[in-house]
């Protein structure tokens, strides 16, 4: 896409009476029946918002022809993912290290990319309500949280900032694009258990990584909590 996606939120932020009216009512965007009867209408067709997925998975050749990627091996979250290949593209890079789980709040986009990509675990789940705890080693989103914004819905934001920090293991981290700029997004993002928030240029979007505080960081909320462990504990 073109630098029309980040100028048409700049200029709405700025300009449209709406994002300056009082209301803190959200717009349909940022509901299930909305995005249902959108992808109805794409009927799996693929949309990328924002970048290619290639731009978020780099990948390299050794001399042997293989493919490999630069993910940490782990458990991946794609959450808000509509029809993007990314899962895809993150499952066929990353090798067996790398688990991909899609989401999207979106019950009809989910039944048709189940038929669709291989090797990814879909589910349909709303990251305002949690994404589980301590659970995933990494989390990316290019869409989501523009969706929510030109929703104006800012509370939502910020509930899937501290979930999302929640959801990720110590020392976690979740990677989001967005068309938005650092001085109206930063302040959104930064709700939830983060260590440090950057954002760099990447084509014509932002590129925000966000690091959760890991077990031997100190003060704040979550500062040196230590990671849960899985299975049973021993009891004397």
């Amino acid at each position: 896409m073109s630098k029309f996606g980040r100028s048409m939120i700049d200029f709405a932020r700025a300009n449209s009476p709406f994002f300056k009216s009082s209301t803190t009512q959200a717009t349909p965007l940022s509901t299930p029946s909305y995005w249902n009867a959108i992808y109805n209408k794409l009927k799996g067709e693929n949309f990328e918002w924002a970048v290619e997925p290639t731009s978020l998975v780099p990948t390299y050749q050794t001399v042997d022809g293989a493919t490999h990627t630069s993910l940490t091996p782990g458990r991946w979250l794609v959450v808000g993912n509509g029809t993007s290949n990314l899962p895809q593209l993150m499952k066929e890079a990353g090798g067996k290290g790398v688990e991909v789980t899609a989401c999207d709040f979106s019950q009809t986009v989910v039944k048709q990319m189940k038929s669709r990509q291989t090797g990814v675990e879909w589910v349909e789940m709303d990251c305002q309500s949690g994404i589980g705890e301590e659970k995933w080693d990494g989390v990316i989103d290019k869409g989501l949280i523009d969706g929510l914004y030109l929703a104006k819905d800012a509370e939502g934001v910020g509930k899937v900032s501290k979930n999302i920090s929640k959801g990720l293991v110590p020392g976690g981290r979740w990677l989001t694009v967005s068309y938005t700029k650092k001085d109206y997004l930063s302040p959104l993002l930064g709700k939830g258990e983060w260590a440090k928030i950057t954002a760099e240029e990447l084509e014509t979007v932002y590129l925000y990584s966000l690091l959760k505080r890991g077990e031997n960081d100190q003060g704040g909320r979550g500062g040196g909590r230590k990671r849960r462990r899985r299975g049973r504990r021993n009891v004397r």
